[in-house]
């Protein structure tokens, strides 16, 4: 190594002997020509391990391992790319004016461009089909990415209903503080009840929570609360994309959850506490607003749609759930900023069918999203739609009084003893909206008291509905309905949790870092010198280096790290050559390579690594001994 300049030039000279430290490929029959490049290299090792002569052509690997300083993150997006799980599909809304399917969504980033009021879509497998091009024919239940990011409200408008712009710093992998190094501030926003009933705070401290979050949150930036899960700090989250609709009764699959409430009708007929199996919602444009399900069923169902037999394909670690109030939070910011509609007023969704067919009034995307792509959150198709009008929102958040606790129709989502999975706000000595509502001071990210001027009226920002929970009116709905023209994204009202026919739900997906799966890239085509390295890796990821040219042409590969990270580099040798038959009565066996690995070392960004990648040795006619491999000739002589 060198230093030079404030960066390291790393050369790796792989051409060592006649045993050159190199990762082999093998040779892919063209029956076989689909074999990927990652089967390539694990069949290499079973070939190595077993002495077996199949080796071909000659790679060099560079893994990126463990997650670096700037994960996650892409420099050239300037966010946090989407994390895809179990079950999603990533699709891109084209030119043409219809979705496609991404097929390589990791190097193909043109499925999303914030900058540009883009964001990330996924479809899940319930339903999808598309044909031979990748054109979405029918979709799946579609989810929408919300990197994770620190906000700051236009102090002017906080704690008014005057609507303002939100400013958003995006920040990468999992960390607090913006790539231009920003300075931001992290507050605990998890309140729980002990016992004793008493309140403290999710780090345990006992005592009357400060309002430090109204001090800053008008002030400096604050690292938005729904990107810490629990004790997981998350880089985004997923959003549905519509509110929960009815899939058609002919194609709806039961799950094993059971409703639990008054015996009420909804699209698909009686609904029976206790017996009833409650059918999977779908999440797409365009079906009836899933209703007339109370907020205990719609906890239950939403933490239930990774279980076995689910028709998404989402596994356990999706940790799908109601959305909570910073989630909606969450959306609201990043549309009120300049990666959305940067203050523009959404559109509602007042579409309504007036109970036909029976017990259905709100419908989807406004029963045609593509042409209202203002009821979105970006004003184009990507955004996320009925956050403005559709049906109320349950949200998994309440104020933690007694008659919450008590009440069936939170029975769940009161004794849910994980705070994750839910916002519970303190209820005054003195319950009223009011005073409950003065205590949600002490609360950042949740689009109340900071974008709102008092509990009750026309008092959120766009001036719009506001009822802040009560002794009675426990739980929290969030965007108002289709019958209200003072329902918009920021509106926040009041009920009991039964179930209603202009109540819905919506389900967000947490993504874990263990769920991002490694990509291996090719640096160079076989014999060509023209190197594309990506702009940016994740844990887990291999870079391969093919050669540059054939026997004794070729150059060196030089090429700039995108990123500060934790690698190792991963080696096996080519073999030699066997000797020439033609020369001798015995043809000597070609030596074999070898193979090692480099302890992990830190490099930084733009550090330059220069490497030698050589060619398994070939036959020469005109000596006893083949050519060496790797970097040269190498003559051996065998004395028979």
């Amino acid at each position: 190594m060198k230093k030079s300049n404030g960066s390291i030039t790393l050369y790796v000279l792989i051409a060592m002997l006649f045993f050159i430290m190199l990762v082999v490929s093998i040779y892919i029959a063209a029956t076989n020509a689909s074999v990927t490049q990652q089967q390539a290299v694990d069949r290499t090792k079973e070939i190595y391990s077993k002495g077996v002569n199949e080796i071909d052509n000659v790679y060099a690997s560079l893994g990126a391992y463990g997650y670096n300083e700037y994960g996650n993150y892409s420099y050239e997006k300037g966010i946090n790319k989407p994390i895809l799980t179990q079950g999603m599909v990533a699709v891109k809304w084209n030119s043409l004016g219809y979705w496609e399917i991404v097929d390589n969504p990791i190097e193909d980033t043109s499925w999303y461009e914030y900058n540009n009021n883009e964001w990330a879509n996924v479809m899940l497998k319930d339903g999808l089909t598309f044909d031979a091009n990748g054109k979405v024919l029918t979709p799946g239940s579609m989810f929408v990415w919300i990197p994770r990011y620190a906000y700051k409200i236009e102090t002017a408008k906080w704690h008014t209903n005057q609507a303002g712009i939100i400013d958003i710093k995006f920040l990468p992998d999992i960390k607090n503080t913006p790539a231009d190094g920003t300075d931001t501030v992290s507050v605990n926003n998890v309140y729980k009840a002990n016992e004793t009933g008493t309140y403290v705070t999710e780090l345990g401290k006992t005592g009357t929570v400060t309002n430090k979050a109204v001090q800053v949150s008008s002030k400096e930036y604050v690292v938005h609360p729904s990107f810490r899960f629990g004790d997981t700090e998350l880089p985004g989250i997923w959003v549905a994309k519509f509110e929960a609709g009815y899939e058609p009764s002919a194609t709806a699959v039961n799950s094993t959850v059971k409703y639990t409430g008054t015996t009420v009708a909804n699209y698909y007929g009686t609904v029976t506490s206790g017996s009833t199996l409650i059918k999977y919602p779908v999440f797409k444009p365009n079906t009836y607003s899933y209703n007339n399900i109370n907020a205990t069923s719609a906890f239950n169902i939403s933490k239930h749609l990774g279980d076995e037999g689910n028709p998404y394909d989402l596994s356990e670690d999706a940790y799908s759930h109601l959305m909570k109030n910073i989630e909606w939070g969450a959306v609201s910011y990043l549309s009120q900023s300049k990666y959305g509609r940067n203050g523009v007023k959404i559109t509602l969704n007042d579409t309504n069918k007036n109970n036909s067919p029976s017990t259905i009034y709100a419908v989807t995307g406004g029963d045609n999203y593509i042409s209202k792509v203002n009821q979105s959150t970006t004003g184009n198709v990507t955004g996320i739609y009925d956050m403005a009008g559709g049906a109320y929102e349950i949200v998994a958040a309440y104020v933690g009084n007694s008659s919450a606790t008590s009440s069936a129709n939170l029975a769940t989502m009161s004794g849910e003893s994980d705070y994750k999975y839910k916002d519970v706000y303190i209820p005054a000595s003195s319950e009223s909206a009011a005073n409950n509502y003065l205590l949600a001071n002490q609360r950042y990210g949740d689009a109340v008291f900071e974008t709102s001027s008092t509990a009750t009226g026309s008092t959120t920002w766009f001036t719009s509905a506001s009822a802040f929970v009560t002794g009675t009116n426990f739980l929290n709905t969030r965007g108002g309905y289709y019958g209200t023209t003072a329902s918009t994204i920021f509106t926040f009202q009041s009920n009991a949790g039964a179930a209603a026919t202009t109540t819905s739900f919506r389900v967000v997906l947490v993504p874990s870092k263990s769920t991002i799966a490694p990509t291996t890239y090719i640096a160079n085509e076989e014999g060509s010198n023209v190197i594309n390295i990506p702009t940016s890796f994740v844990k887990g990821d291999k870079l391969i280096f093919n050669t540059t040219g054939t026997r004794n042409t070729g150059s060196l590969i030089r090429f700039k790290l995108p990123q500060n990270a934790t690698i190792q580099i991963e080696a096996y040798g080519a073999e030699g050559s066997e000797g020439n038959m033609a020369s001798q009565p015995i043809r000597p066996a070609a030596g074999k390579g070898a193979y090692i690995k480099t302890d992990s070392f830190t490099v930084n960004q733009n550090d330059e690594f220069i490497i030698l990648v050589g060619q398994k040795g070939d036959l020469n006619p005109s000596q006893y001994a083949g050519d060496g491999s790797g970097g040269g000739r190498r003559w051996r002589y065998f004395c028979m």
